[in-house]
């Protein structure tokens, strides 16, 4: 019975020592966490041969980071597509920062990541902190290879169902993306006529006859000043 007494009595100590404080100091740490993906070259590790020359091999990542790992918490990480779960410590960390890849070979589908973030502060051990949004890296588009894709990228153009690299499904089939993308074609292949415009009769002849009007206004007071002049001349 003491035994007993003795172990409820210790793990009311240790949830009181988890103040309200404490728990605001974790609660910004976990603020303080990001997540983000990038994609790019890395190296493979795998020297390969080319023209009698070992070269380093490189091939495309997706390579997701989480930052700012303290030793006071621990991070879940849940891929949802596999329902696989990790759990890193900050000991799992470089400086902070939690790293892994995908590679080419699961290109083919999207993968979210849910991460929760714990604490592991002695006092307020196992504390769910924060759950982040989820983390949806992309899949390969091979639409992106197709022949009016590649066309619609020389004319400097690039809709989102020819983007190499998507986060969300392209909801259209085959057909449908060969008739979108064609008729997108045929608009910038098309050269612009520009439409003719209507000109009016007077808008065509009217400067002539104002000018022509102009001029025999013109006659008529020279007409009048010169017969006046002779008037007085005579006179």
């Amino acid at each position: 019975m003491f035994i007993i007494c003795f172990y409820v009595l210790a793990i009311q100590d240790v949830n009181a020592a988890c103040d309200y404080n404490r728990q605001v100091e974790l609660m910004t740490e976990a603020a303080n966490i990001r997540a983000a993906y990038e994609i790019g070259e890395f190296a493979t590790g795998e020297p390969f041969l080319s023209n009698d020359t070992w070269v380093d091999g490189y091939e495309v990542r997706f390579k997701i980071d989480i930052y700012n790992v303290t030793p006071n918490i621990y991070i879940e990480v849940k891929n949802n597509y596999t329902n696989e779960v990790k759990t890193y410590y900050y000991e799992d960390t470089e400086d902070g920062t939690i790293s892994w890849f995908r590679y080419p070979e699961e290109f083919d589908h999207l993968v979210g990541y849910t991460i929760t973030v714990y604490s592991n502060d002695t006092s307020c051990q196992g504390d769910v902190l924060q759950i982040m949004p989820e983390l949806v890296t992309p899949q390969f588009n091979y639409l992106s290879v197709e022949a009016p894709c590649t066309k619609l990228n020389q004319f400097g153009q690039l809709p989102y169902y020819c983007e190499p690299y998507i986060t969300t499904d392209i909801n259209m089939n085959y057909n449908e993306f060969l008739e979108i993308s064609n008729a997108e074609l045929d608009k910038l292949e098309t050269p612009n006529e520009s439409p003719e415009i209507e000109v009016s009769f007077w808008q065509k002849y009217g400067i002539y006859f104002l000018i022509g009007g102009a001029l025999i206004v013109a006659t008529c007071v020279i007409i009048i000043i010169v017969k006046r002049f002779k008037r007085r001349t005579v006179l």
